[in-house]
């Protein structure tokens, strides 16, 4: 048989009330229940907010659209290497005309990596697909025409590196579009 914690009266397991004071025997909830209960809510908003970040269509298209379609959270990790990989490739595309003592070559690679990572990656990293795929894109196509144009002009390394570098463009802008 327990007892009121405010008067110490003996009462009976059922009662809700103490007969003697009338405090409330049920158990209230602490602070420190109610934070836990708070933070658990909060951790269940972010998962949910991870599924739902990336818009399943950009404004004013249709939602049989293909573009910019929503992607799980393990195509959306695969989505932002991808990005990484294109800025590191055209980053080291720099690099490498540097050392080629390309200055040209440097100054648009360099060009381009910061546009990838402002144009692309920031966006991804946003969780906004639909503003990544075209600038990855255009900026994979450029590079790329660069290269061939480099290729059969001066028949250099140099026009292959830059194809190769727009690589991960191309297959970030594929993984995008689905």
């Amino acid at each position: 048989m327990p007892f009121c914690p405010q008067c110490g009266n003996r009462v009976e397991e059922s009662h809700r009330f103490c007969t003697s004071c009338g405090n409330s025997l049920s158990p209230s909830p602490s602070k420190d229940s109610f934070r836990t209960r708070e933070r658990e809510g909060m951790q269940e908003e972010r998962k949910e907010e991870e599924i739902r970040r990336i818009p399943a269509d950009p404004p004013g298209r249709s939602s049989g659209s293909s573009f910019g379609k929503a992607f799980t959270q393990s195509s959306g990790e695969s989505a932002l290497t991808l990005g990484w990989i294109s800025v590191a490739s055209l980053g080291g595309l720099a690099l490498v005309s540097l050392l080629f003592q390309d200055v040209l070559g440097f100054v648009l690679a360099l060009g381009f990596a910061g546009g990838a990572y402002a144009l692309v990656l920031k966006p991804l990293q946003k969780g906004n697909a639909a503003d990544a795929l075209l600038p990855a894109l255009v900026i994979s196509v450029v590079v790329s025409l660069i290269g061939v144009a480099v290729l059969l002009v001066t028949r250099s390394m140099m026009g292959i590196l830059d194809v190769a570098a727009a690589l991960p463009g191309y297959l970030l802008w594929k993984e995008l579009r689905g």
